[in-house]
């Protein structure tokens, strides 16, 4: 019964955490610096949907975690974009923008690719996760890009609309 009591609990608490995640606005995460990709400024954001994928440390290994899901956002990107800002952020040590911008070239990807995230309201994991914020800036959805998730695809239909 203890135990049960616990997953209740703990089921509660990560609801809890997730509608605490999603009070949040695209205005309170500041951006690393421009990579690659198309330049985009505040003012060509404001009214568009923005889907932020978090890329961790890039490698050109086809079997690493960006590359298996960077092209569904690149796909985002292409379908939607006059609706959607992709934006890739990407954490990497020692990596050149070059390094980026060929690593963009190797996967098709014409997305905006930035430095990481430099200040968010709240601790954001650098790899397997996105967010998508809707075209009033409302955080709607923070978690794994991940096609079998029904908010993640909830997410993504409501912003490509």
């Amino acid at each position: 019964m203890r135990t049960l009591f616990l997953l209740i609990a703990s089921y509660l608490a990560l609801g809890a955490a997730d509608s605490t995640e999603k009070a949040h606005q695209l205005r309170e995460f500041n951006l690393g610096r421009y990579l690659t990709g198309p330049r985009i400024s505040e003012g060509a954001m404001k009214g568009k949907a923005t889907a932020i994928v978090c890329m961790g440390t890039l490698s050109s290994n086809p079997h690493s975690w960006a590359a298996a899901w960077t092209p569904e956002f690149e796909d985002l990107h292409k379908s939607s974009g006059a609706k959607v800002t992709v934006i890739g952020a990407a954490w990497g040590k020692g990596l050149a923008p070059k390094d980026y911008a060929e690593y963009a070239k190797k996967f098709k990807l014409e997305f905006t690719i930035v430095n990481g995230i430099e200040h968010s309201p709240f601790e954001v994991p650098r790899d397997g996760h996105c967010l998508i914020f809707n075209a009033d800036g409302k955080l709607i959805y923070s978690g794994q890009p991940n096609k079998g998730n029904q908010d993640f695809k909830d997410a993504i239909a409501a912003i490509s609309k």
